[in-house]
């Protein structure tokens, strides 16, 4: 799945698509709102694994007793009708530490940050403007040392890069996530049952082992709206497989963990007071 997502490429693009910038080289990514975003090891450490599978199996529909791809195709749809969530994660790949948080109420109203080494910067989307609010850090290597003075304070981008963060964001853009959980996968196998900030899960581990796949376990809700609660690359994704919005086509070897909550309950999504707009 991270191929599908390309986190650390994709800090980098949707970024520089909305401040309009053209520094290639640049590693930069998100916002203040660090203390909220949880790193592989935090997220990982809310689900305790057991290979009990009893409570799952009373969840509502018998979730646990259907087939391991149709749990999967179950929360891929809960996750598209879910109007609105959260998510939240780390992912490492090779010496980049990527931590993400986005929620969205709409594919047209997202609220992402990022943090990449020592810049960070969030990103609101609407249907009719995009803003970002960066640190000197990400100001600095993107726009250069004049684009200081813009540290901490909300830019408005141009109607015209209104659209660019969803269609930058790939495989995270909430339209675009659902399907994208639900393809280029490996040999399918039932792994027990866990808790993820306390609820019950059904996990579903991914062997990998075909083109595309990634070595990978999915937390499914296992009682109510079979939601997924979260994603963890335990392998690299290997190379092949249709290449898509999903798909580089790429081998990758990056690792990490996103935990999703606040279904259908994320608060709406608003242009930020003050913001500044630049020609």
């Amino acid at each position: 799945m991270w191929g599908k997502l390309g986190i650390p490429g994709l800090a980098v693009v949707c970024l520089m698509a909305l401040a309009g910038c053209g520094s290639s080289s640049s590693h930069s990514a998100s916002s203040s709102a660090s203390s909220s975003t949880s790193s592989p090891a935090s997220a990982s450490s809310t689900a305790t694994t057991s290979a009990a599978t009893s409570s799952a199996a009373t969840s509502s529909g018998g979730e646990a007793a259907k087939p391991p791809a149709q749990i999967l195709t179950d929360a891929a749809s809960a996750l598209r009708h879910a109007h609105g969530f959260a998510m939240q994660g780390s992912v490492n790949q090779g010496k980049q530490v990527v931590r993400v948080k986005l929620t969205t109420t709409s594919p047209s109203a997202i609220d992402l940050s990022f943090i990449l080494g020592p810049s960070s910067a969030e990103l609101i989307g609407l249907p009719k403007a995009s803003y970002i609010k960066a640190n000197a850090t990400f100001w600095r290597a993107q726009a250069g040392p004049n684009a200081v003075k813009l540290a901490g304070k909300w830019i408005e981008v141009p109607s015209t890069s209104a659209h660019s963060l969803t269609s930058s964001l790939g495989g995270l853009s909430p339209s675009v996530l659902p399907r994208c959980l639900a393809e280029n996968h490996g040999t399918l196998t039932h792994g027990g049952t866990t808790t993820v900030n306390g609820q019950s899960a059904i996990v579903i581990k991914d062997a990998g082992d075909k083109p595309g796949s990634t070595r990978s376990l999915l937390a499914v809700a296992a009682t109510g709206t079979p939601y997924p609660l979260q994603y963890t690359a335990t392998g690299a994704q290997r190379a092949g497989g249709p290449v898509d919005v999903c798909n580089s086509g790429k081998a990758s070897n990056a690792r990490g963990s996103l935990t999703f909550s606040e279904f259908g309950s994320v608060p709406p999504i608003k242009a930020p007071a003050g913001a500044i707009k630049l020609g």
